[in-house]
């Protein structure tokens, strides 16, 4: 079916519309660094920034001094990295299954969802964006950090309070992801997903179907497809992203990414670090720009989405 944000906006059922997205800004500073120089390049057009993460009120400055910037929230309720870790920004208590014994998120998605209720983990969310809020950064959407709002628990609850903010929720067709058969176990072990909790993404699958349909329903933008850079590329990083967007069929996709500068922050927070740093350096090459442009590839933000929103109800 003919996406109708894509209708809205004026595309055509044969155009190849794509939400080229960074995830994970202001986990540091090479992170913000990145995103601005992608979004002037072209090859970017939207982020979404780590509201816990310490760079945050620096981006909340460049995003009120630059409100042509499009940038959401995504909302973290773990922390993975060994060495570089954050809070909630709601301050539950040791009690709460929201943090560890050290007072930070749990650095696996399983354990969050293992030990805080939904309704904590709610809480947290709508800390995360009051703060945003209050240090003048108003979200043009909202998504999740390890996926793990999209877990069948959480996924309704998240978009209840997505709409009380009036703030885009990003929903995913969970089913196009095209999941492999299962995830790293170990939290340090790099994960082609980016961390996400693949398992809690398969059994939700039917419930974030619903409810991206019933937001569809009511006039409230959906992608049709995720797609994105894995952590770890075996071969040419350039020639994995071309073959990529080249392969994207009609319709509307998220296609997420990480990318982040070259610095000695970035390279003790993850060893990881080679892919982000590639995908920074990847999507600032020549050759991937003409690509996308040979491709027709049409290229959109969250801004545009959220412009067609149903107005909020008094």
């Amino acid at each position: 079916m003919f996406n109708p944000a894509l209708k809205q906006l004026g595309f055509s059922e044969q155009d190849r519309v794509v939400i080229i997205h960074a995830d994970d800004v202001a986990v540091s500073q090479a992170s913000i660094d990145a995103y601005l120089e992608l979004m002037d390049y072209g090859t970017i057009t939207t982020g979404s920034a780590m509201t816990p993460s310490s760079w945050f009120p620096e981006l909340a400055r460049l995003v009120r001094e630059n409100p042509a910037l499009d940038m959401g929230l995504h909302l973290p309720v773990t922390s993975e990295h060994a060495a570089y870790r954050w809070r909630p920004v709601s301050n539950p208590g040791p009690d709460s299954g929201l943090v560890d014994e050290a007072g930070y998120f749990h650095r696996r998605p399983a354990d969050t969802a293992r030990r805080a209720a939904p309704a904590v983990i709610i809480r947290e969310v709508e800390a995360q964006i009051r703060l945003s809020l209050k240090l003048g950064l108003t979200p043009t959407h909202l998504d999740s950090h390890h996926g793990i709002l999209y877990n069948k628990e959480l996924v309704r609850p998240f978009v209840v309070v997505a709409r009380q903010y009036h703030i885009l929720p990003v929903l995913m067709r969970m089913a196009t992801m095209g999941l492999p058969a299962a995830s790293p176990s170990d939290p340090a072990a790099p994960n082609p997903y980016g961390g996400v909790d693949l398992q809690a993404i398969r059994d939700a699958v039917e419930s974030v179907e619903e409810t991206a349909q019933a937001l569809t329903t009511a006039g409230t933008p959906v992608p049709d497809y995720i797609a994105g850079m894995p952590i770890v590329v075996e071969g040419d990083r350039l020639d994995f992203a071309k073959k990529l967007f080249s392969d994207l069929q009609p319709g509307l996709t998220h296609f997420a990414f990480h990318p982040t500068k070259d610095t000695p922050e970035t390279r003790a927070i993850t060893p990881t670090w080679p892919g982000r740093v590639g995908d920074y350096e990847t999507f600032m090459k020549q050759e991937l720009k003409d690509h996308l442009k040979n491709e027709g590839i049409q290229l959109i933000g969250y801004k545009a989405l959220a412009a067609l929103m149903p107005a909020r109800q008094s």
